[in-house]
């Protein structure tokens, strides 16, 4: 017997480099992509406000704290996030540091979510 198993098509290459340029995988174990105006209407919020998280890294510090995909970053240890280049500069200004707070939106609710490094 024969089967055909059909995997996937490939993106082109204008639609890879749009992701690439919209989503970020960092140090905290998160992927993150920027609030268009599609996922903006989606979550209930406006379009540019903060990053929203498309995928948190299972055994990391950031899920142990509680963040699951879905939430949106509003602010990293008090630098607001409404873009990936604030986001990326807000990750790298964490440096040494033991913990970092993450102001999130979660279905509306903001939330205060400490999160420990060390």
């Amino acid at each position: 017997k024969n089967f055909n198993v059909e995997i996937g098509k490939l993106k082109d290459s204008k639609e890879r480099t749009l992701n690439a340029e919209t989503s970020s995988k960092d140090t905290l174990g998160l992927t993150v992509m920027e609030v268009d105006s599609n996922l903006a209407q989606r979550y209930g919020i406006n379009a540019g406000e903060g990053v929203i998280i498309t995928d948190v890294e299972p055994q990391g510090k950031t899920a142990e704290a509680g963040i699951r995909p879905g939430d949106i970053i509003l602010e990293l240890n008090q630098h607001l996030v409404n873009s990936l280049e604030e986001y990326n500069k807000a990750v790298k200004s964490i440096g040494n540091k033991k913990s970092v707070l993450l102001v999130i939106k979660r279905r509306g609710q903001v939330m205060f979510v400490p999160v420990t490094l060390k």
